[in-house]
């Protein structure tokens, strides 16, 4: 299942990348990301808050940063680009064993609920409860 979804994925992305290719922007340089193969357009202040994030995350691709920008998580992220996505959670769970801190970051207050799991500062997994 998860091929499938990443097949899935890497056919949009490549299409989208090619009609990207093909269309020039009206106006280049007003509020676009020309890092990214795909062109995309910004608003003043997500463009001033994407220009923090590179600041920030030199070493994030372009996409990561659009996805930060988009309050998207994904798993090998770490604590604080998670912080920058959805800012602080509710309530912190942490446990610490021989090797590693585990903490269980928490969102929303009742339904839905999100857990997000970090390891040693990254991301590694996250779900949700409720509808």
């Amino acid at each position: 299942m998860k091929s499938i979804i990443a097949v899935v994925l890497f056919v949009l992305l490549s299409c989208a990348a090619a009609s990207a290719q093909d269309k020039a922007p009206a106006n280049p340089g007003a509020n676009v990301v020309k890092e990214s193969p795909l062109t995309v357009k910004l608003s003043k202040r997500d463009q001033k808050k994407y220009d923090k994030l590179a600041a920030k995350y030199p070493e994030l691709s372009p996409v990561q940063r659009l996805r930060i920008l988009r309050k998207i998580i994904w798993i090998g992220m770490s604590t604080e680009q998670v912080y920058d996505a959805w800012g602080l959670p509710i309530r912190t769970n942490s446990t610490i064993n021989s090797g590693s801190v585990l903490q269980q970051l928490v969102y929303g207050s009742y339904d839905p609920v999100y857990y997000v799991y970090v390891e040693n500062g990254v991301v590694v997994s996250f779900s949700r409860y409720g509808s």
